[in-house]
C-alpha cells in the first residue's frame, strides 16, 4: 500500500440495497464480514489495476445510477428535487407543486421515492418545509444552503442572481 493512501481519509460509501445483499450474502457463504469483504474486492481491483478492464469506456453514473454526488454532497436526484423546488418557489419563497406533479417533472417513479429525497434532503438542512393548509399540498422552501446550491444549479452564483 502506498504512502499517499496510508494519510488518505477514509471513505465511507453506501451501496444500494441490492448490491448490498449480494454482498452480505457472499460474506455470510465465505465466513467475512460484509465491509471486509467489500474493501477486499476494492483492493483486488485497484492493485491489479483493473478499474479500466473492468469499466472500458462507460462512465460509472450509467453502471450504478443514483450514486454520484457532486460537491454540494447531493445525488443528480437530490439536485433536481433542490432545482425544481427553487425554480417552481412562489414570492414567499416556498413551491406548492403537488407530490404527484413534481415526480412527474422529475421522472421518477412513485411518490414514495420523492419523499424519502425530500427526507433526505431535510435532514442534511437543504429544504424545509412550509405550514400545509387544508386540502393543499405540503409546501417546500429552500435553506440558505439550499439556495446556494439552487443558485449554482441554475447559473445564476457569478451572477449574484436570488433565488
Amino acid at each position: 500500500m502506498s504512502a499517499a493512501r496510508k494519510r488518505a481519509e477514509p471513505m465511507h460509501v453506501a451501496l444500494p440495497g441490492a448490491l448490498s445483499e449480494e454482498i452480505r450474502q457472499a460474506a455470510k457463504r465465505r465466513g467475512d464480514a460484509p465491509t471486509s469483504l467489500a474493501a477486499a474486492i476494492l483492493f483486488r481491483v485497484f492493485g491489479e489495476r483493473k478499474v479500466e478492464d473492468l469499466l472500458r469506456q462507460t462512465a460509472a453514473e450509467q453502471i450504478a445510477p443514483g450514486q454520484a454526488r457532486d460537491a454540494s454532497g447531493l445525488t443528480k436526484l437530490q439536485r433536481g428535487v433542490v432545482y425544481m423546488i427553487g425554480l417552481h418557489a412562489e414570492a414567499d419563497g416556498f413551491c406548492r407543486l403537488s407530490p404527484d406533479n413534481l415526480s412527474y417533472l422529475l421522472s421518477m417513479s412513485s411518490g414514495s421515492v420523492l419523499h424519502g429525497v425530500i427526507a433526505s434532503l431535510e435532514r442534511k438542512g437543504v429544504v424545509e418545509r412550509g405550514c400545509r393548509l387544508s386540502g393543499r399540498a405540503t409546501p417546500w422552501g429552500l435553506t440558505a444552503a439550499g439556495k446556494a446550491i439552487f443558485r449554482t444549479l441554475a447559473g445564476t452564483e457569478a451572477e449574484g442572481g436570488e433565488a
